[in-house]
């Protein structure tokens, strides 16, 4: 009869501890930065009533190529408002919206922000940071529109932004990397302040992005790759990690390898 080796408990073990790290790691990955929008699975044109978008001007439009663009599509701002659903920040809790922005002339007169799931006005932002017409990167801090005095936005040039809301304190702040911006960097408005009130205090949760766009502003902003964390200040970029997958297909067979001799030892006793 021919001996059969079986296949070192421990090794079976590691394959085991691998397994158990890859799905804790997937679990941390999905329990973080939640994909709201790309663009890359939409048609071009106007994106009023397509995925979960409402644009009524009917003029913010997917495009196949952004400038530079890291991705294939991205959303070319229209006139009014463009919104969509994202995932709950709940009263109390924390949250962070990621996004990315190419400014085509920075005299664009748009604004950026998170509201409720009600919002669907430049008045309703929770949160809101701005381009204006004279070209001037701006938040809102409650009831003031403030000037941003430690970075400048340029045209011709992708930037991300970090969002973090604070759905306890009635807070936020806005961190930036791009351009000439090499490291992220956390955005402050004379006075040196870096913490700002919302504008609109939510009754609840926080849970729609808004577009809008005011004045005479016709510069292009295009924006892409959205992603909303509802349950931490997350200031990393949101990417699926590269080895998870090559991860995965090298335990496969050293599980499905470990099955079989399991299997043959079973049939040899």
């Amino acid at each position: 009869m021919k001996i059969h080796t079986p296949l070192h408990p421990l090794t079976l073990s590691r394959a085991g501890i691998a397994l158990a790290v890859f799905i804790a790691t997937a679990t941390l990955c999905s329990a973080s930065f939640v994909l709201v929008e790309n663009f890359n699975s939409l048609s071009t044109g106007n994106i009023n009533g397509v995925n979960g978008w409402t644009a009524p001007d009917d003029n913010y439009t997917v495009i196949d190529t952004a400038p530079a663009s890291p991705s294939d599509q991205a959303l070319s701002n229209g006139t009014d408002v463009a919104y969509r659903s994202t995932p709950d920040i709940a009263a109390g809790g924390l949250g962070t919206l990621y996004f990315e922005v190419y400014f085509n002339d920075i005299l664009a007169g748009q604004s950026f922000g998170l509201t409720t799931s009600s919002g669907t006005a430049a008045a309703d932002y929770v949160s809101q940071m701005s381009v204006n017409v004279s070209g001037d990167f701006r938040i809102r801090d409650g009831g003031t529109t403030r000037d941003v005095d430690n970075v400048t936005l340029a045209a011709d040039s992708w930037y991300q932004f970090w969002m973090t809301m604070d759905n306890s304190a009635d807070t936020w702040e806005l961190y930036v990397k791009g351009g000439a911006i090499s490291t992220q960097t956390q955005v402050t408005v004379v006075g040196s302040d870096s913490t700002f009130d919302f504008r609109t205090t939510p009754p609840d949760s926080i849970s729609r992005f808004l577009l809008s766009r005011g004045g005479s502003g016709n510069g292009t902003a295009v924006i892409d790759n959205i992603y909303l964390d509802s349950s931490a200040i997350n200031l990393s970029t949101p990417t699926i990690p590269e080895t998870s997958h090559a991860a995965l297909l090298m335990l496969i067979p050293m599980l499905f390898v470990g099955v079989l001799i399991r299997r043959k030892r079973c049939q040899l006793r």
